[in-house]
């Protein structure tokens, strides 16, 4: 007899999230998904997507599993999905669901709603070349929600025992605590990943369907989003079947430090700060107020690999005047001819690559640096000015304010895909090289790096993880 499954999902996001329509905002050149009531959502598709998509990936499943479960469609065969999955809505400020066309009157009263619907946050975005210097005309931004989002959203599934088993499913289900799923873009930056809040369900033959007619009716309610996690079904915790290997570096500053740039109220020149929401159990709390300072999880990829190239280049006897003849080299392209073309795929495969000639070839990155945030007890102001070269004086209009953080600590963590198979010895040992440089001091995350404001190191004795000895 056929088996009737339907659980509901409630998630909140730990780091920002970027699910975009592929259209662009008037001054912004990514639009994010909005639903019917011009409120952010997460497609089913997205959902589904990276569900399968990680389970192509999961030794423990073959095509065939994969297919029994989610279809396929070909000129020689097709087969529905088992799987339904309702599209992600946006949760209000008592964490609870609706349905439909939601009452403007609910919308404007509702801090959730209303800020959501009214605000995008974004971040500017630089790309830079193999000098580890900006592109011309390579300046972008990301339009995404702020961390503390709140979604729910339902999976319902039909299957019969004989063909599929449950264990299975309850193996396809755990995947949602997986490190690896995230959902939207730039998720190798450490987006979209997610914290799984409330998870129920139901669970029986589809021939008591009629027995269970009220309580399927009841469990699909809008409102009924519950913030706890019924375990008995399926367990949650991230196992030894996590998809990626994680490097934490604890790192501290040994004196003043800063990153990134932003004005605050008084005008002096701050670490770079977003957003985030805050809630109380169900209880959303409030946005404006909270502000944690950032350290974007695209900044540390770039430095890594940038470093990684140096460390590659330094090893095979390579210099940087032969590798590089000009400033505006491109590291995906222009240096195949210096480099080779299998040395240039070794390193797109570790850390992926988008073209930005049209043509949509794009690569994921093996790696998944996630964003940072900063842990500090004081800053301290700083006064700046410009000597005149001849007067030896102050020049005008040339002094400014600078406030760094004194002795801040943060970690660093780095995600490589489980098992992950260098295909270029020296990329490897460039990388542990990298790594090494983080904790010992050498390789600085930070600006103002000429003014000694970003020396960190690992406050213990860092060890590279077995996987990569």
């Amino acid at each position: 007899m056929d088996k009737f499954f339907i659980c509901r999902f409630v998630i909140e996001s730990n780091a920002p999230l970027a699910i975009h329509s592929g259209d662009r905002e008037v001054g912004r050149d990514t639009q994010l998904a909005k639903d019917w009531n011009n409120l952010p959502y997460i497609p089913a598709t997205a959902i589904v997507g990276v569900w399968r998509s990680i389970i192509e990936n999961d030794e423990r499943f073959n095509d065939l599993e994969i297919k029994s479960w989610f279809g396929e469609a070909s000129k020689s065969n097709s087969q529905a999905s088992h799987f339904i999955v309702s599209d992600g809505l946006l949760l209000d400020q008592n964490s609870c669901l609706s349905y439909g066309i939601i009452d403007q009157a609910k919308i404007l009263n509702d801090e959730v709603y209303k800020l959501l619907r009214n605000t995008s946050s974004h971040r500017e975005r630089t790309s830079i070349n193999a000098r580890a210097v900006a592109k011309a005309e390579s300046k972008f931004d990301v339009s995404m929600l702020p961390k503390g989002a709140r979604f729910s959203f339902d999976v319902q599934v039909i299957f019969d025992p004989q063909k599929q088993s449950e264990n299975d499913l309850k193996k396809l289900l755990q995947l949602f605590s997986d490190h690896s799923f995230s959902l939207g873009s730039n998720a190798s930056n450490g987006f979209g990943t997610f914290d799984l809040k409330g998870f129920d369900y139901l669970y029986f033959d589809l021939a008591e369907i009629k027995n269970k007619y009220q309580e399927l009716v009841k469990f699909r309610e809008p409102k009924r989003t519950k913030l706890e996690i019924k375990n008995d079904f399926v367990d949650f915790s991230v196992d030894q079947n996590s998809k990626l290997d994680f490097i934490d570096l604890d790192l501290q500053a040994i004196d003043t430090w800063k990153i990134g740039r932003k004005e605050d109220r008084d005008r002096n020149d701050c670490c770079y700060t977003e957003p985030y929401m805050r809630w109380e159990k169900e209880r959303y709390l409030d946005y404006d107020r909270n502000e944690e300072i950032v350290i974007m999880g695209s900044s540390i990829k770039g430095i890594i690999l940038h470093r990684t190239l140096y460390h590659y280049l330094k090893l095979k006897n390579k210099f940087a005047e032969d590798v590089l003849p000009n400033s505006d080299s491109n590291f995906s392209l222009d240096l195949v001819k210096h480099l080779g073309k299998e040395t240039i795929g070794a390193f797109i495969d570790l850390f992926g690559y988008a073209s930005t000639h049209g043509n949509n070839e794009a690569y994921a990155s093996k790696l998944v640096i996630k964003d940072v945030i900063v842990d500090y007890d004081k800053d301290i102001a700083r006064t700046h000015n410009k000597i005149d070269v001849f007067s030896g004086g102050t020049m005008s209009s040339a002094l400014f304010n600078e406030k760094r953080l004194y002795k801040p600590k943060f970690t660093l963590k780095i995600g490589l895909t489980k098992n992950y198979q260098f295909k270029d010895d020296a990329i490897k040992e460039a990388f542990k090289r990298t790594l090494i440089d983080l904790a010992e001091g050498f390789l600085p995350i930070a600006t103002g790096t000429g003014r000694q404001a970003a020396i960190t190191k690992c406050k213990t004795n860092f060890a590279l993880p077995d996987f990569l000895r």
